[in-house]
């Protein structure tokens, strides 16, 4: 998200990496450790641990609190839905922190130098200047036509190549048309040796669903639920997602100058799609001016009677994310507080259930925890509205496509 707000903003954004992140700070607990072989004074002795170690449950804890005291001092200060989000006293720069990485955001490159400055005087830092790769992620900007755009082309490679597929023959969609789940269920114990490398091979592919590549959540959604039991025909359709892999290896995510922060919320969901526990699949979407931020295809936790059900136990779940980045955008002065968070949707007896409890004799089955969006909604902080499902982004994230319509969802989503 805060690539896309750099973007639509024109800010420059500099990296700077702690060198030996975790022996800043002394720790509080008290901690024993064995004497180190190649270092024994006494084989009767032991260590007290004075400085967090790698590995050590305490290390990220100490680090934490360390650089949050540090930028506190700065006059930044944490965003509390965020954590790891740091905003200046004039909410003009920005500080992302993922364990011993910097990101510092900011229009202006003067006040950017300064800060540098300040983390060098405590900490040994790297510091990478314009980011060009973060966490795996490749960084290409353009400045003058103000586009920012993250692939992740070296890392799928690496991933092609560590399990033989690097020559594998190709596909147009992620997911195998027609495949039915009861095909997929197993009544057989599979051999461990295809559960350890199923597992592998569903790990291998989760962080770029999960940062850059929408357009494989729904396929991978549905191979990681057969973790515990995979076979044979599972790993088919692993394969087949790698084989995509291999014909869209360049696809990415821009994110272009827009006039207005637009964040466009889609919820769907698809009733009873599972036959193993008859739990419905929930869906949603955010975009931010246009370019996708946070997506999510899960199987909920409890079954659902209809599909009303099902759709408005999904509109309880992306308001909890909904409301989250609304608090974040408000920190950050891209919201105002009078705006309203709206969301689409695509069953009018959902929404009519959010917006009146006239029916409760009829919803008195339905968990409390589902109904607490209908405050928010009283207080005129969300809005849900109706979108025809031909309209509907995310209604293709519930099932598989044919190529052609594979392609027309991959536009829609700006892909």
């Amino acid at each position: 998200m805060m690539f896309d707000i750099a973007a639509i903003r024109d800010l420059h954004i500099e990296q700077m990496n702690v060198v030996i992140v975790f022996l800043y700070e002394f720790l509080n607990e008290l901690i024993y450790v064995k004497q180190s072989h190649d270092f024994v004074i006494d084989f009767d002795l032991i260590c007290r641990l004075r400085k967090a170690l790698y590995d050590l449950k305490q290390a990220s804890r100490v680090w934490s609190v360390m650089i949050r005291s540090f930028l506190n001092k700065l006059d930044f200060h944490e965003i509390k839905s965020d954590m790891s989000l740091f905003v200046s006293e004039d909410k003009k720069m920005f500080i992302v922190i993922y364990v011993d990485d910097l990101l510092i955001i900011e229009a202006d490159m003067s006040r950017i130098d300064k800060i540098k400055t300040e983390l060098k005087s405590t900490f040994k830092m790297t510091d990478l200047d314009s980011t060009l790769h973060y966490l795996d992620m490749k960084i290409r900007r353009d400045r003058k036509r103000r586009t920012l755009t993250l692939l992740q082309t070296i890392y799928l490679k690496t991933v092609l190549e560590k399990f033989d597929m690097r020559d594998c023959a190709s596909v147009a969609t992620s997911m195998k048309a027609l495949i039915s789940n009861s095909i997929l269920l197993s009544t057989k114990q599979a051999d461990e040796d295809i559960i350890y490398w199923y597992e592998i091979l569903i790990d291998s592919l989760m962080y770029v669903m999960m940062t850059t590549r929408s357009d494989i959540v729904f396929a991978l959604s549905v191979t990681s639920r057969y973790c515990s039991n995979s076979n044979q025909t599972h790993v088919a359709l692993i394969r087949w997602i790698f084989k995509y892999i291999k014909d869209t290896l360049k696809v990415s995510i821009t994110f272009e100058e827009s006039i207005e922060l637009e964040v466009v919320r889609y919820s769907d969901a698809d009733y009873n799609d599972t036959v193993d526990n008859r739990c419905s699949i929930k869906v949603w979407l955010f975009l931010l001016a246009e370019e996708s931020i946070f997506w999510s295809v899960k199987r909920q936790t409890t079954s659902a009677m209809s599909t009303c059900e099902a759709e408005y136990m999904t509109l309880s779940e992306i308001e909890k994310k909904a409301l989250w980045l609304r608090y974040i955008m408000m920190n950050l002065r891209l919201l105002s507080f009078k705006i309203l968070t709206l969301v689409w949707a695509d069953n009018k007896s959902a929404i009519a259930l959010d917006e009146n409890s006239k029916f409760h004799r009829k919803t008195k089955h339905i968990e409390s925890k589902w109904h607490w969006i209908r405050s928010f909604i009283e207080r005129e902080i969300l809005l849900i509205k109706f979108i025809s499902t031909v309209s509907m982004t995310v209604n293709d994230l519930t099932k598989t496509l044919t190529s052609k319509t594979f392609r027309d969802f991959r536009s829609m989503i700006s892909m």
